[in-house]
Order: structure tokens, then sequence, then C-alpha cells
């Protein structure tokens, strides 16, 4: 954690003073850097689970979005800033892996469902032009979710009145 942290603050501490297309590139490195390091991270431990790979990983995701805090109080156009919205996408990101990693199998559905509403809730307080697409992924990936909990056996067995049946994805009977 310790290596995503100091390439996340080397990016956005590198910007600080630039105004210029420069600073989209130096946040861009820093948030795309910690992210990359981070979900590595993540992967490499035993029990995707557990404690201490979701919550390094959420609380980078906070630490994200107050880097997107700041970069929205240093320009005037918040919600068109690249700097402001790589750093939300990234924070965005980084929490939804950590609810995938924290929440139990059967409430994923409904933890994506609730971070889609969050974002889209964010979105509209702070207007921060990246978390519209982050929120379609969040509200995307709680119906595949969903989908996936479902079995589509009793729904794919139809019966036709000349006796043949029709039994896709399940077992010859």
């Amino acid at each position: 954690m310790g290596a995503a942290a100091a390439v996340a603050f080397a990016g956005f501490g590198a910007s600080l003073n630039d105004q210029t297309s420069r600073r989209a590139i130096a946040h861009g490195a820093g948030a795309a850097g910690s992210l990359i390091l981070l979900v590595f991270m993540a992967l490499a431990q035993p029990d995707w689970s557990a404690p201490n790979a979701w919550l390094v990983l959420a609380s980078a995701g906070v630490f994200s979005y107050l880097a997107a805090e700041l970069c929205t109080r240093l320009t005037p156009h918040a919600g068109d800033d690249i700097a402001t919205n790589i750093w939300t996408m990234t924070g965005s990101t980084l929490l939804l892996l950590a609810l995938d990693g924290a929440s139990p199998a059967d409430y994923k559905p409904l933890t994506f469902a609730l971070a889609a509403l969050s974002l889209t809730l964010l979105h509209r307080w702070r207007g921060w032009q990246a978390l519209s697409p982050i929120s379609l992924i969040a509200g995307g990936v709680s119906l595949a979710r969903a989908l996936a909990q479902a079995s589509p056996a009793p729904l794919l067995r139809v019966k036709y009145r000349s006796g043949l049946r029709l039994a896709c994805c399940s077992p010859a009977q």
C-alpha cells in the first residue's frame, strides 16, 4: 500500500501548481499507477473477501475521492476537469472492487444496486462527469449478479402441445 500511496501522492503533488495539459497527465499517472498497484496487491491476497484485501481498496477509494474533491476546489469548472474525473473514476473503481470483496454472495446484487444509486446521487450533487458511466457499470454488475444467482432452468423449459420439450441449459430428462 505504501508504494501505491507514493505513486498517487507523486502524481497529485507534481500537478498542484500546474494548470496546463501536463496537469491531467500527472494526475492520470498517479491515479492509474496507484490503481494498478492496489489491484495487484488485492489479487495477491489468498482470500479476496478477507478484510486485509478489501479494506485497503476501500480506504484508497476514499482517499481518491478526497483527491477529486481537492481538484474540484482548485479548478473553476470542476465537472469538466480531467483531473477530477480521473480521481473520481479511480475512487469509484476501488470502492466497487472493495464492495465486491466485502459483501456476501447473496447480497452482491443489492450491494451493487445501492452503489449505483449512491454514485448517481453523488453525480447529481457534485456534478462529476465520471460518475455517470461508473453508476451505469455498477447497475449492470448488479443486474448480472442477480441474473447469475437466479436459476434459468425453470424459465427455459417449455413443453409444447405436440409433446416436444425444449430444455435449453437443463439436463436431459
